[in-house]
């Protein structure tokens, strides 16, 4: 993957295993993806696309930004990594904001669970779309 920035690329323990699912992040201290596997941040991306897809949000977590008012990391994309994707057909956007909801959701409201592909382009105006 082209577009992947590796932690580490000389150390075995950040090699991602791409048959495997990885959990996808919006960084909000270097304004990239991170791309974490077995529970290591491996990666990391200004675009890239991720199939087989579903979306996930730690309730305690979410609970415990609302009462702190201070964001962490508690909301995934989980998915294999893909180079097969075209960011041009029929794509719907998806969004999450701990402050409004406690899930993914397309911009009209419909909760959105799982995607078959997404992609997400951090320098988009719509930063994460899927199908």
């Amino acid at each position: 993957m082209e577009n992947l920035e590796l932690k580490d690329e000389f150390n075995p323990k950040y090699a991602i295993d791409y048959s495997k699912p990885v959990k996808l992040y919006r960084n909000l201290n270097n304004g990239k993806w991170s791309l974490m596997q077995n529970g290591i941040v491996k990666a990391y991306a200004r675009k890239l696309a991720l199939k087989e897809c579903s979306f996930k949000v730690s309730e305690k977590s979410r609970q415990r930004v609302l009462k702190n008012r201070r964001k962490n990391v508690h909301a995934f994309i989980i998915g294999i990594l893909s180079n097969e994707f075209d960011e041009n057909k029929n794509l719907k956007e998806v969004t999450y904001c701990p402050y409004k909801r406690g899930e993914f959701h397309e911009i009209d409201g419909k909760p959105v669970i799982s995607a078959k592909y997404i992609f997400a382009n951090i320098d988009a105006e719509k930063h994460v779309v899927y199908k």
